[in-house]
């Protein structure tokens, strides 16, 4: 958990909020891995998974369980999303300029830490609600499972993003976002709608919720605030992070009738349940 993470927690809890500058974009880097020589990323040879190999679909990011084919068809199942100045869509509009204002609080400071799916970052939201810290080195399972997920997250959105090609909060309102680096990344990607943070943030918190079922409310809570954190950010808008979440629960769905997917997560849940036992530094 960053220490940034830790003070918005104390914080939180004590009703307090003060302001906190986060790390310049510059200083980071919050987007995937996208670089196919970096080979490292798939070897998992210290749990048996020497090769996990490189997506075929998404460029440089290792292989989901499944394919695009395989998930239910976002184009299909979503509507469009809001025409500019329908009712929807300055709602929209009005939930921006209510979230915009928390990005110079702890809550922002989250928000931009949210953004990070660097290799490194993987699933680190979710420490402080599952008890323990989510790492390659600590909880190499589950971070494995977690990284696949974020391919299968782009398998279960990609599609519909491209179908609907909806233009981003930042670009359509001349604003700054709180991830101005990620803008080159993001506007290669098909669109804001639905939001593929929101897909992955909410099939984390399915598949860990699954797995410690006692911590479903921290664990599902963690899930809807990582999507809200993109809305803070002004890199989505609210109808992007729920047709995100509609995804996510098709694409959980679906996943359970991986038989790969699930052997990993036996193995992932085994690694947790040891961990949360006291079994692990």
């Amino acid at each position: 958990m960053s220490i940034l993470a830790k003070l918005y927690a104390l914080l939180l809890g004590t009703g307090c909020w003060v302001v906190i500058p986060h790390a310049t974009a510059a200083e980071v880097n919050i987007a995937p891995n996208n670089n196919p020589s970096e080979t490292w990323r798939t070897d998992y040879r210290d749990i048996n998974h020497p090769d996990i190999g490189f997506s075929p679909w998404i460029r440089g990011w290792i292989n989901g369980y499944l394919s695009p084919a395989d998930y239910p068809d976002g184009s299909q199942i979503l509507p469009p999303p809001p025409e500019e100045n329908s009712a929807a869509w300055l709602s929209d509009v009005a939930t921006f300029q209510a979230l915009k204002k928390f990005r110079e609080t702890p809550r922002g400071a989250q928000a931009y830490e949210d953004a990070k799916l660097s290799f490194g970052a993987i699933g680190s939201a979710f420490s402080a609600p599952l008890g323990i810290a989510i790492s390659r080195q600590k909880t190499p399972h589950l971070h494995l499972l977690l990284t696949r997920l974020l391919s299968d997250a782009g398998y279960a959105s990609n599609g519909a993003k491209k179908a609907f090609e909806r233009i981003r909060p930042y670009a359509a309102l001349n604003i700054e976002s709180c991830t101005p680096t990620e803008h080159s990344a993001l506007s290669n990607d098909g669109g804001s709608y639905p939001s593929g943070h929101a897909v992955t943030g909410f099939l984390w918190a399915m598949t860990l919720t699954a797995m410690v079922p006692e911590k479903a409310t921290a664990l599902m809570q963690r899930g809807y605030e990582f999507g809200r954190s993109r809305l803070i950010c002004g890199v989505h808008w609210a109808s992007d992070v729920d047709a995100g979440r509609v995804l996510a629960a098709g694409a959980f769905a679906r996943l359970q009738a991986s038989a790969e997917y699930q052997q990993q997560f036996s193995a992932a849940r085994q690694e947790v349940r040891k961990a949360l036992a006291g079994g692990m530094e």
